[in-house]
């Protein structure tokens, strides 16, 4: 088969299209200049965190930068401009328009910048045992996170969005309580630590008070009993002894509560309640009206104590004592009441050498 005559005339053709487009590489590549200012390359994309961006140009002439934020600021280094922002302490983003002149034209770049993501710990409060802890919470942040706590046996430290707690063993098994705090762009949080056993809790307890004119000291166990706590007095009149006292424990921070107007027992004949009074004599009718008692360790006293104080949601006056009543549909109402000499409980339990 003969070769066509004008195949040599296509084959110049080709060589000439194949020697055209790879001949040269992409760094011979010039833009069109046409216009002053032409960007080449941005990276001016930024997270929370403060840092450097850049934005290359090419350009005609000096090349100048303007960008009038008190946030972000500009540096000219030949054809770059480096762009750097300070940390973004809000949850808003914000964005800036950076300027750049060269040879009577300009172009302008938008600078953006994201809002900084927060959370808390997901508990404000934790009840380490006597033996040594190791706890780890998730709490989400972009910028640094100051941790700091006075009590040597507290350690905590992050690792990327952990906070890791460890808490040393408790070797005299007196309570102890401490407290970390944690900082991030200006917002505070706490996190508080009781460490005890329930035996430093659980047991005899005595309070002192004054009962038809006569002082003398009261006892009671404070006990846990299918999930509820209860004080279960066993120092009083005899038809008071055993009855029980309901309570509410926040283990979380050692705090005993009783609430007044609370039935205490319910009889064939009436009911046994209990109720708080001021020095007035004024009587605190609700359950509402709450008596706080915060466990601590006296090495004075070498016991724990718990101060006595209105929890809050009274508000008629200081506690000045106790009055147990027993209602009597035939009688009415038989009151007993139990001035309190002090503001506080002593517990009677043996402490640990």
């Amino acid at each position: 088969m003969k070769r066509p005559k004008n195949i040599s005339l296509i084959c110049l053709v080709c060589c000439a299209i194949s020697a055209a487009l790879f001949s040269c590489s992409s760094d011979d590549y010039q833009p069109d200049l046409t216009e002053a200012v032409v960007i080449v390359k941005s990276d001016l994309l930024f997270e929370p965190q403060g840092r450097t961006g850049s934005v290359e140009v090419q350009a005609r002439g000096q090349v100048t930068a303007s960008l009038p934020y008190d946030w972000c600021s500009a540096q000219v280094e030949s054809n770059v401009i480096h762009v750097t922002v300070e940390d973004n302490t809000t949850f808003e983003g914000r964005t800036a328009l950076l300027t750049i002149h060269a040879d009577g034209g300009q172009v302008q770049v938008p600078v953006q910048q994201r809002g900084m993501a927060l959370g808390s710990l997901s508990v404000k409060a934790f009840h380490a045992t006597d033996a040594a802890t190791h706890t780890v919470y998730y709490i989400r942040h972009d910028l640094h996170m100051n941790l700091s706590c006075e009590d040597d046996w507290v350690h905590a430290r992050m690792d990327g969005d952990s906070l890791i707690i460890d808490i040393e063993a408790n070797p005299s098994h007196h309570i102890r309580r401490s407290v970390l705090e944690y900082e991030c762009a200006g917002y505070h949080g706490e996190y508080a630590i009781a460490q005890y056993d329930m035996d430093r809790v659980l047991g005899e307890w005595f309070l002192l008070g004054t009962m038809n004119g006569v002082e003398q000291g009261f006892r009671f166990n404070l006990k846990q009993q299918n999930g509820q706590y209860y004080m279960q007095i066993i120092s009083m009149l005899e038809e008071w002894k055993q009855t029980l006292l309901p309570v509410d424990f926040d283990e979380e921070h050692c705090v005993l509560s009783l609430h007044s107007a609370q039935v205490l027992a319910e009889k064939a004949t009436g009911y046994d309640y209990l109720f708080f009074y001021n020095s007035s004599g004024s009587m605190a009718q609700t359950t509402e009206a709450t008596m706080r008692a915060t466990i601590y360790y006296n090495p004075l006293w070498n016991t724990h104590y718990a101060s006595l104080e209105d929890g809050g949601t009274w508000g008629d006056g200081t506690l000045f004592g106790l009055a147990f009543y027993t209602y009597n549909a035939i009688i009415g109402w038989m009151p007993l009441s139990v001035q309190l000499s002090y503001p506080y409980i002593l517990w009677l339990g043996a402490e640990a050498n």
